[in-house]
């Protein structure tokens, strides 16, 4: 695809004023909401597809076109699908889509709804929020396209003083195919509080007649003294196109763990901006990407320290097998405001065939009290190491699968939940099962 056809990447027939006006005509939603998406939309009109001057312009498309897509508040009413992941089947889901109808159990104290529920039900907090989604509107081209064209926004909160032990789980699961999904989360927890949250984005696992596109925009507000685990696990069908663009925003001792697994898809590309502002907040963006064929992954990670004495982390670890290729763009900032703010920066990715990754860690540092670092390699599956795990009687096949499969704890490591940490590792082994056989 020509740089002039990714620019225009999703001006679509369905992504138009016009088109805009008739969703909202339906909705009956509160004027401030409306406003917002008209002001979004703007925005996605007028933003370019990659704002960086630190990086190149590495999102591509290909020979998807959107403009085949049905957009699913224009699809027929959509059952639940069976999921069919033995990992998943009893897991409780406090939201799921499916993907034109929104679903939502009781969350045990957790306010879990629409946003346009949540303006009825927590006016003064509502405001708070839509005040700090305004200051991230021009983050990134889709996250704005995805705000203005989501059917429902989804917004989980957990009120002050509230530790919740349980995960909320969350569900998108897309059965259908030659759709385009655009959806919103808002996940705000209040002054001490605590909480986990876990995403699913799974395909059906079959082959489709079409692809799909799934644009989501995600939001996580964290006041003072408020924890959140939050891991997201994709695993979408080879052919589809997802797009996430999220933002973070930390205020005094706070604490995230925010984990992204990408396995699903033909092309993967994820935006995570972290903005640690509150002193002795600390942030720490994960990711895993394993990849195989064509499937192709863009990840960029950013953390913006414009605290006192906040720690920064980004890791990622990418296993690109046969023709699959991976770009992890990370950037550490750290402001004049920010003094002693300690921020680490890494990116290590292993090929095994013809796979490519390409790391480009970046520093952009404002203040000398601090304290900050990045590495970085690529390295092919290392021959010498499977001779020795082979010679202890092990075949070549599961010398593989143990290379592969434990290259990725370095980031599974940070994470606190034992139960995510178990999801991240079935669902890589599972992985490893098809795509070791393509």
């Amino acid at each position: 695809m020509s740089a002039t056809k990714t620019a225009r990447f999703l001006e679509t027939s369905y992504t138009t004023e016009d088109s805009l006006n008739k969703l909202v005509s339906g909705l009956n939603e509160d004027t401030r909401l409306v406003e917002r998406r008209k002001r979004l939309w703007n925005i996605f009109n007028d933003l370019p597809i990659d704002q960086d001057t630190l990086f190149y312009k590495y999102t591509t498309f290909r020979k998807f076109d959107p403009e085949t897509l049905l957009p699913e508040w224009k699809t027929p009413t959509v059952e639940a699908p069976i999921i069919s992941k033995q990992n998943v089947k009893n897991i409780s889901f406090k939201a799921t889509r499916y993907p034109n109808s929104l679903l939502i159990e009781n969350a045990n104290g957790v306010v879990v709804e629409t946003l346009q529920d949540f303006i009825n039900s927590h006016e003064q907090v509502a405001i708070r929020i839509l005040e700090t989604l305004k200051e991230h509107e021009r983050d990134d081209k889709f996250g704005a396209l995805a705000g203005s064209f989501t059917r429902s926004t989804l917004v989980v909160y957990i009120p002050p003083n509230m530790e919740v032990p349980e995960a909320i789980n969350l569900l998108t699961a897309i059965s259908a195919s030659g759709v385009a999904l655009f959806s919103e989360l808002i996940i705000y927890l209040d002054t001490n509080s605590s909480g986990k949250i876990t995403e699913f984005y799974l395909g059906s696992g079959e082959s489709l007649a079409a692809a799909n596109l799934i644009v989501n925009r995600t939001h996580v507000i964290l006041n003072e003294n408020s924890r959140l685990e939050y891991s997201v696990f994709q695993k979408l069908n080879d052919q589809d196109i997802f797009i996430v663009a999220k933002s973070s925003d930390l205020k005094d001792k706070a604490n995230l763990t925010n984990f992204t697994q990408l396995e699903g898809s033909e092309m993967s590309r994820v935006n995570s901006l972290m903005k640690l502002f509150g002193e002795h907040s600390e942030g720490y963006d994960l990711f895993n990407q394993f990849g195989s064929e064509r499937q192709r992954f863009d990840v960029k990670s950013e953390l913006i320290h414009t605290g006192k004495s906040t720690i920064g982390q980004t890791h990622s670890r990418a296993v690109m097998m046969n023709r699959a290729e991976s770009i992890l763009r990370g950037l550490i900032h750290i402001t004049k405001s920010g003094v002693n703010a300690d921020s680490w920066l890494t990116s290590h990715g292993l090929t095994v065939g013809k796979g490519k990754i390409v790391a480009i860690p970046a520093l952009q540092i404002d203040q000398n009290d601090i304290a900050a670092s990045h590495s970085a390699s690529v390295e092919p599956l290392n021959k010498e190491k499977l001779f020795y795990i082979e010679s202890r009687g092990i075949t070549e096949e599961d010398a593989k699968s143990l290379l592969i499969k434990g290259y990725f704890e370095p980031v599974i490591k940070y994470l606190k939940n034992e139960s995510v940490k178990e999801l991240a590792r079935t669902f890589i082994a599972e992985s490893w099962e098809t795509k070791k056989l393509e």
